[in-house]
């Protein structure tokens, strides 16, 4: 008895896949098409939609991410052109990989709201299928907005001051919550930093005579208060004794400060990523938004379309530079508003401007452009009287 077994691929299990390189097969030997993956990603699996040969794109359902793999490594093993686009998220940049290691062309995209008020996964699928033929075969570079995969080392590197944020984070909502305590039974003072070491053994004597329910709630409250403050501590001492810090500039602008420079330069990982100033002062989100119509025209705040943890730390540099170094030529651009008596609106639009100032200089500094001399990031001694 014979025993007729199939042989069976990745393909079949993509019947429009199949189909095409089945046609092509007779129609034109050895000629190869092109796929354009859409993937929609999650933990174990991704949505997909495959593009094919620019004709029309087919959904594949939810996949698993292996299998996804597999049969990009079989279609650039049969010498086709095989591109994927997935959306930057939570789940690192490992599927990117091995999708590269398959042979096929992957982007890392910017997550974005593609599909308006009716977001599915079958839609956004189908979506990055379009946008990655259109930025591939059309040469339309507005379509995608890759993002670079650092590597690593500098994703840890970066990850120290993200996880610095976050328990600072938690540090205040617990000791907010400590003060609350305070006010709703009686405790009118309630300093800021109540939990510290030396505040909180003075502030508990005063309240174990008042109330020693409330002294007895607030201990724990306050030890982890202080676990979490020494916690951050301790992440800005690895911060700076990291191996993999990031390269900074020989001598840092007065005022800013080394945890905060190596946080900004952790964030931006490569500065030869921009082509221009144009491109770093877009990164912060700290360009002004815009809505223009015929001959209409309207400019409102910062369109906040970057890094809201570099601009976090672009505008606390500023404020502190304004203290340690009046001599920056930001500041000289707005001598009526640091110079003069402007209100605290005024001076709040001139630091933005000014923190998007600083993100360029920075960019020109580590790109060998400028010197601190030339930006009046240095503060100048004084000269000796003759």
């Amino acid at each position: 008895m014979i025993n007729y077994e199939l042989k069976r691929n990745i393909t079949h299990a993509y019947p429009a896949i199949a189909k095409a390189l089945a046609r092509a097969g007779r129609e034109n030997p050895g000629q190869p098409l092109s796929f354009h993956f859409g993937l929609d990603v999650e933990l174990r699996s991704a949505a997909v939609s495959v593009l094919i040969d620019g004709g029309e794109t087919h959904y594949f359902n939810k996949r698993g991410r292996d299998e996804v793999v597999e049969l990009s490594r079989h279609l650039c093993a049969a010498g086709h052109h095989v591109v994927a686009a997935q959306e930057s998220c939570g789940f690192g940049p490992y599927f990117h990989r091995d999708l590269l290691e398959s042979g096929a062309t992957s982007y890392l995209v910017a997550p974005a709201n593609l599909c308006g008020r009716r977001k599915t996964d079958k839609a956004d699928a189908g979506e990055y299928a379009q946008r990655s033929f259109d930025y591939e075969a059309n040469g339309n570079t507005k379509a995608l907005k890759p993002i670079l995969d650092i590597g690593d080392a500098k994703r840890e590197f970066r990850m120290l001051a993200r996880h610095r944020e976050q328990l600072q984070k938690a540090r205040n909502q617990l000791a907010g919550n400590g003060r609350g305590m305070m006010y709703e039974f009686g405790g009118e003072e309630a300093p800021p930093g109540w939990w510290g070491a030396r505040k909180w053994p003075k502030l508990r004597a005063v309240l174990q005579a008042q109330n020693p329910w409330l002294a007895r709630m607030l201990d724990p409250l306050q030890g982890a208060i202080q676990g979490l403050h020494a916690r951050v501590r301790a992440l800005e001492k690895e911060i700076l004794e990291s191996q993999e810090r990031a390269d900074t500039a020989q001598v840092l602008p007065k005022g800013l400060g080394e945890v905060t420079a190596q946080i900004i330069y952790g964030e931006v990982a490569d500065w030869g990523r921009f082509r221009n100033r144009r491109g770093a002062g877009s990164f912060t989100g700290l360009c002004s938004g815009e809505r223009s119509s015929g001959t209409g025209r309207r400019q409102g705040g910062i369109d906040r379309r970057g890094s809201r943890r570099l601009r976090k730390q672009l505008v606390e540099a500023v404020w502190r530079m304004w203290s340690w170094n009046k001599g920056w030529r930001a500041f000289k651009k707005f001598p009526h508003v640091f110079g003069g008596k402007a209100g605290p609106a005024t001076r709040k639009k001139a630091i933005v401007a000014c923190a998007r100032m600083l993100m360029i200089d920075l960019w020109r500094l580590n790109t060998g452009q400028t010197t601190l001399e030339n930006l009046g990031l240095l503060e100048q001694l004084p000269q000796a009287a003759p």
